[in-house]
């Protein structure tokens, strides 16, 4: 069997082995997922989505934890509420937490001065299609109290907030109201905390009196706690450190509401409670909390891409692919050109081995005149290079080849690779929530099988077998392919939990140059027989003729 016959083989039993366990895999629980439990006289309420835990209290109609747990490569898990440690059992996979005393946690209400944190409130919900719904009921001096948070299985972080007033009595009240957000956001020692506000769609560092404020909250440690898009009844104005206990305590003033009896009112909002990433803050209109740099833009520029090709083929798999597909026709000319250039600097290696050979090293020179001294022999090579710089420059001009010509398209590949990879680790949470790609059940994170780390690694073999003399050093036999196959042991043992849709990025693109290489290989030998075919036949040599 050959080469070839034997890495078909390998592919299909790889195929094969990844159709199965595409086959296998049980079916995902109903998101987001709702776990409620009795804890001493009130309740706690978990619900979890694909991408963070949030526990609920019904004591105050708290919001206590925010745990992202879907963490890609290189990104931790974290706990997002400062005044919560969680931490993971590794064992049972369940969540510990712990709070600090005295804790402030995200909507507290006070109402006319008396905080709402001991009323238990009573708790009901509903799901719907990919949303849950969940509703805190508490009456305190004939004011209802209505908390409704609205969680969506979504990419983007975020929850919608509703608060009702609702006066229950029988005569007109007007109470003041307070809702906090807490004081911060992560638990880092270097999260170093900062406060922003919305203004009319700008983003300000500080507190001030301007019209259109829209949101506040907080940035710091790669995580963003933000509230935003008001819409209800009456004023709303930001404090800070007020009735909190905590200095850096922020938080919503509602002027006094004027409720009739039965009246009601309601404030809406929505919170972003995640990771700090542009392409997702952009989505809801908060881009300007983290805005890119120069170079992150064409970072940017590449999610933008692959959500389109996402939108267009309903499948991220499909969109790498057809990403893939677009840099090769694109860096097709350059490669073309590096087997070219390489293919003529092989025809050239004659006369370049010559000109070494006239103007030999130090080492040469030093075996050619053993009793030359060394300052001489200095002085030679010194002479040497220079002159033997300028011939090859002469011979390349001449023969117009580029010796660097090879390198560009290497040069270029590179940085697509770095920015791909971090385009997916920016997108991971959209990957994560879209369905999956063959056996591959999440294109964020690393293929659980290895069977496209298994499958890039056979097709590497293939690319190196595919080509050209021209393309390969000068060190041909058994030490190159040595070399050849430790890199890539090399690079599966240290990338192996790389993204599945990096590793089918470098799949795809070592495949379609393998194609490539085959076109390219058989244009460089039709050029090799044309000039063949151009060179005279040599003429058969006359007979001698012997004088008589």
């Amino acid at each position: 069997m050959n080469f070839k016959a034997l890495v078909a083989c390998a592919l299909g039993l790889l195929l094969w082995v990844g159709k199965a366990a595409t086959a296998t895999t049980d079916p995902q629980p109903q998101t987001p997922l709702l776990l409620v439990s009795e804890r001493e006289g009130f309740k706690e309420i978990i619900v979890r989505t694909k991408l963070a835990e949030y526990l609920f209290l019904s004591r105050g109609g708290l919001l206590k934890s925010v745990y992202l747990y879907f963490a890609p490569i290189g990104v931790p898990a974290l706990e997002l509420i400062p005044d919560t440690e969680t931490s993971l059992n590794p064992q049972t996979g369940s969540l510990k937490r712990s709070y600090v005393r005295g804790a402030l946690f995200p909507f507290r209400l006070v109402v006319d001065g008396r905080s709402t944190d001991e009323l238990n409130y009573s708790f009901e919900s509903e799901r719907a299609s990919q949303q849950l719904l969940l509703r805190f009921r508490a009456e305190v001096s004939g004011l209802e109290i209505t908390k409704t948070f609205l969680i969506t299985e979504n990419p983007y972080y975020t929850l919608d907030l509703k608060v009702e007033f609702k006066n229950m009595g029988d005569a007109p009240i007007e109470p003041g109201v307070q809702l906090f957000l807490g004081h911060g956001v992560g638990r880092s020692a270097d999260s170093r905390n900062q406060i922003r506000y919305l203004f009319g769609g700008r983003i300000a560092d500080r507190l001030r009196d301007a019209p259109g404020f829209e949101g506040l909250g907080f940035v710091g440690g790669g995580l963003i706690f933000f509230l935003k898009g008001f819409s209800g009844n009456g004023p709303i104005s930001p404090i800070e450190g007020q009735a909190t206990g905590h200095e850096s305590g922020l938080g919503l003033e509602i002027k006094p509401l004027s409720l009739a009896p039965g009246g009601s009112k309601s404030l809406s909002f929505e919170l972003y409670a995640g990771r700090a990433k542009y392409t997702l803050l952009a989505r809801v209109g908060l881009g300007q909390l983290d805005p890119p740099g120069f170079f992150a833009q064409f970072l940017v520029a590449v999610v933008w891409l692959l959500d389109w090709l996402y939108g267009a083929t309903g499948n991220y798999g499909y969109a790498i692919l057809l990403f893939t597909l677009l840099t090769r026709i694109l860096l097709f000319p350059l490669m073309r050109q590096q087997f070219h250039s390489m293919a003529k600097l092989a025809e050239l290696r004659p006369k370049l081995e010559r000109l070494q050979q006239r103007y030999p090293t130090l080492r040469r020179l030093k075996e050619l005149h053993p009793h030359m001294s060394q300052e001489e022999l200095l002085k030679r090579d010194r002479e040497n290079r220079r002159a033997l710089q300028e011939k090859l420059m002469e011979l390349y001009r001449e023969e117009r080849v580029n010796p660097l010509g090879g390198c560009l398209p290497l040069l270029i590949q590179f940085p697509i690779l770095i920015i791909l990879w971090q385009a997916i680790l920016y997108s991971a949470e959209t990957i994560h929530l879209s369905s999956g790609f063959l056996w591959m059940p999440d294109l964020s994170l690393h293929d659980p099988y290895y069977l496209i780390v298994a499958l890039t690694a056979l097709a590497m073999i293939l690319q190196a077998k595919t080509m050209p003399t021209a393309m390969t050093t000068s060190t041909q036999g058994p030490n190159q392919w040595v070399f050849m196959l430790f890199s890539i042991a090399l690079m599966v043992l240290f990338l192996k939990d790389f993204p599945s849709g990096l590793w089918l990025y470098y799949l795809l693109t070592t495949v379609f140059q393998v194609g490539q290489q085959v076109f390219i290989n058989w244009e460089l030998k039709r050029i090799r027989l044309k000039k063949e075919a151009a060179l005279p036949e040599p003429s058969a040599p006359q007979p001698s003729q012997k004088k008589p």
